[in-house]
């Protein structure tokens, strides 16, 4: 979506020419992705999940839309904690549904994750504030430039807090755990950010995400 709206004039990064210039391949893929899902979620999926998924993908594309056409980021610039709360709960949805529902500690999880995939957000838009003033974008990091020195300071609280709840939340002990995993890396990579180019940067800020998928998959599964 970021492509369709590039200044190719202006200075882009790596992975936004990379979009720009294959356009037609990624609406391609993005179709064949949208149809596959659209199978397994028929086929596979309880009517309680369907109807969930319904409404995050709702989320999502009421967000991409205010993404490419509204102002309110210029108002509210709460674009990355937006984003960062839809990746969340769409990447845990399934979890959410089977075991939230019946397990405090798995519904709570939600939260520090949420905020760990909104770190990811924020990081990403202070490192690419300067590609953002360029194109004419708004973020937390061109609203507010001294988020930079915060970025750290948010990691370590949300990796303290996550550890503090893990010999309390017994159910869901290993999901804290690499929620706080996951917080202390984007930090580090923040800290280390000037030894990497700005695409190895976001590209490795990602990766940190999948951390704490991994045990609420595993919870599902076994």
């Amino acid at each position: 979506m970021d492509s369709l709206a590039l200044d190719m004039a202006a200075e882009n990064s790596l992975r936004q020419m990379f979009c720009a210039r294959h356009r037609g391949a990624w609406s391609a893929a993005v179709l064949v992705g949208a149809a596959a899902d659209a199978c397994l979620i028929w086929r596979r999926f309880d009517v309680e999940i369907f109807r969930a998924g319904l409404l995050v993908g709702l989320l999502a594309v009421t967000y991409l839309t205010l993404n490419r056409f509204g102002r309110l980021w210029r108002v509210v610039p709460i674009k990355e904690i937006a984003i960062g709360s839809v990746f969340a709960l769409g990447a845990t949805l399934v979890p959410l549904v089977r075991i939230g529902t019946m397990n405090d500690d798995f519904f709570r999880a939600f939260f520090p994750f949420a905020a760990v995939c909104s770190l990811n957000c924020i990081s990403i838009a202070v490192w690419e504030r300067r590609l953002d003033t360029a194109q004419g974008k708004w973020s937390i990091a061109t609203h507010y430039p001294s988020t930079e020195k915060r970025v750290r300071f948010l990691a370590i609280v949300i990796a303290a807090f996550s550890f503090a709840l893990v010999g309390w939340a017994t159910e869901a002990a290993s999901v804290f755990g690499c929620v706080a995993v996951s917080s202390l890396l984007l930090g580090g990579l923040h800290a280390e950010r000037a030894r990497l180019c700005r695409d190895e940067r976001v590209a490795l800020a990602d990766l940190v995400l999948l951390t704490p998928v991994f045990p609420l998959l595993w919870t599902v599964v076994a």
